[in-house]
């Protein structure tokens, strides 16, 4: 990256030494608590001789671990700021370097500290040249510099950051995301992470702490930061309001993940962006809450995988402490439970898109979004109980027989790619309206095929080959849509979009220009290669370009 602007004459205007406390997380630590209870007390902090970093951002200094990013390494605090090209990050670079050099030089002279926050530290800086340009950054005005940083579990880490993962648009399932939580992936590996920042400040200058609340001050967080800025403090400065749940109920997840599906970040849908944030904002208002959480053995399985790493820090930071974290109690994890205020909200959620996007999708594409939320839903519940649910009509509340016909409909739909699937809304249709024709018999076919053994997979390989001029895009897109419909796919997408690739040989990357890339693929059930086959064979795709390579999966042990 460019080379920062410093300041080393700093140091040599100011009568008294300035210290920095750098407060880095890590994520999901009470840090939005933290930051606002900073900012709230700016004031009574100043008068005391403590000065809250605003050039940075005015609660959460993102704009700091920015402006120490490698400059090729992308980030959400670029795309929400529109900054987009290298001259606009290096003019970014320009303003940011100058209001903070002149905020620091502003500071009367009874500040003796300046406190910095922000979990992007911990989140974002990874490598070691990124906290050299924090370091440069800092250390030609400060004498002294303090690292705070506090510590949670791995697995809630994990379970916690899921929500705000789909808040920024992330797509991936509960149980794929928490195949991130891994020893090689530095975000949660505590032991590399904190390695990283000695090297950059030295041991001496980092303050770690676990996030337990038995070993808070006064068992409060507020008071256990404000004792690591001053002691004297603790007790004199103004407790904000508790933060608004930031996590959403496992309902609210289901429900953000599909709409992250159905409006990507990375798109050329118009409005897709604004019919996003409409949709989070009436899953937020009315689904914020505690999340899903992993088993029993997944928790344990993570616990374990992160022994070693954690006992180095124990040992290195919390010698007196006989282990980092205590081992995943046996806990009987909670049913997720469907009432009506999660159903109301899927139906503001499909009703808002029908009404408000209808230009941008047909009827069809319509069936393909509730299908997408279903789906989604059925990730964490089968939605409804056995027949001899007691309960079992209380559905009519909030569905009509209008919608019974509809979830009937799109069981139909789904029968062939995803028989699971089609259960889960056959039987939330049986709930709403079990007069309505032809549930009660689909239900006992879906249960004898849920039942029996599983078909052979198969999967379709996408190549582009040369358009011929003239194609309608719009012809061809409607086409392969209401072609993907079609596919009996077993889980995840109809198709999945390859968006990079790079071929590896045993010297290492190969560049052949005459390969032809894959486009994309999809997997499919079928009782034979022969009916995979068949079925490829009716895509409208080999009518305008490309080829479609069809292989039979096998899954092996181990």
């Amino acid at each position: 990256m460019s080379e920062p602007i410093k300041c080393f004459t700093f140091s040599f205007l100011r009568k008294i030494e300035l210290k920095a406390i750098v407060h880095i997380g890590t994520e999901k630590t009470g840090t939005t608590s933290i930051q606002r209870y900073l900012y709230q007390n700016r004031g009574k902090l100043k008068g005391a001789g403590f000065h809250f970093l605003q050039s940075a951002g005015k609660r959460n200094n993102q704009a700091l671990p920015a402006y120490c990013l490698d400059e090729n390494r992308p980030d959400d605090y670029f795309r929400n700021q529109g900054i987009q090209t290298l001259k606009q990050r290096q003019e970014f670079k320009r303003r940011f370097i100058k209001a903070f050099d002149s905020e620091i030089r502003g500071l009367p002279q009874h500040v003796t500290t300046v406190i910095m926050s922000s979990e992007h530290f911990h989140s974002r800086i990874r490598t070691e040249a990124e906290l050299d340009n924090l370091s440069e950054l800092l250390t030609p005005y400060f004498d002294e510099i303090k690292i705070v940083c506090y510590l949670r579990e791995q697995a809630a880490t994990c379970k916690s950051y899921y929500s705000t993962s789909l808040k920024s648009g992330g797509t991936e399932s509960f149980s794929e995301f928490l195949e991130r939580c891994r020893p090689e992936n530095t975000y949660f590996n505590y032991h590399e992470m904190l390695a990283n920042w000695e090297r950059g400040f030295g041991f001496e200058s980092l303050d770690v702490s676990l996030f337990l609340q038995e070993r808070f001050l006064n068992g409060d967080l507020l008071d256990d930061f404000t004792a690591k800025i001053d002691a004297a403090l603790v007790g004199e400065l103004d407790k904000p309001r508790a933060v608004e749940n930031e996590s959403l109920t496992p309902f609210g997840q289901a429900l953000a993940r599909a709409v992250n599906i159905i409006f990507p970040r990375s798109t050329v849908m118009p409005d897709a962006d604004v019919m996003r944030d409409r949709c989070k904002k009436i899953i937020t208002q009315r689904l914020s809450g505690s999340g899903q959480l992993p088993s029993v053995e997944v928790q344990t399985s993570i616990f374990d995988s992160f022994i070693e790493s954690n006992a180095l820090v124990q040992r290195k930071f919390f010698p007196t402490v006989h282990s980092l974290f205590a081992r995943p109690d046996e806990l009987v994890l909670r049913e997720a439970v469907i009432d009506g205020v999660d159903f109301d909200t899927l139906i503001a959620v499909l009703n808002l898109i029908a009404k408000d996007a209808k230009d941008q999708f047909s009827a069809g594409d319509y069936a393909r979004i509730c299908t997408i939320f279903f789906s989604s839903i059925n990730e964490i519940t089968n939605l409804v109980s056995n027949e001899d649910d007691k309960n079992k009509g209380s559905g009519r509340t909030i569905f009509s027989e209008k919608e019974a016909f509809i979830l009937r409909d799109l069981a139909l739909r789904a029968e062939r790619r995803d028989v699971r699937l089609a259960l889960t809304l056959m039987k939330l249709a049986n709930r709403i309206g079990s007069d309505v024709p032809g549930i009660t018999e689909k239900l006992s076919e879906y249960r004898e095929r849920v039942a029996s053994p599983r078909k052979p997979q198969f999967m379709f390989m996408y190549r582009r080959g040369d358009e011929p001029l003239g194609l309608d895009a719009k012809e061809l897109s409607d086409k392969v849509s209401a072609w993907l419909a079609t596919l009996p796919v077993p889980f995840g997408a109809f198709v999945t979009e390859i968006v990079g690739a790079e071929t590896l040989g045993s010297r290492g990357a190969l560049d052949d220009g005459n390969l032809v890339r894959p486009h994309g693929y999809s997997v499919i059930e079928a009782d034979s290669l022969a009916e995979a086959y068949a079925i490829a064979q009716q895509s409208p795709l080999l009518a305008f370009w490309g080829s479609i390579e069809v292989f039979q999966l096998k899954s092996f042990a181990g």
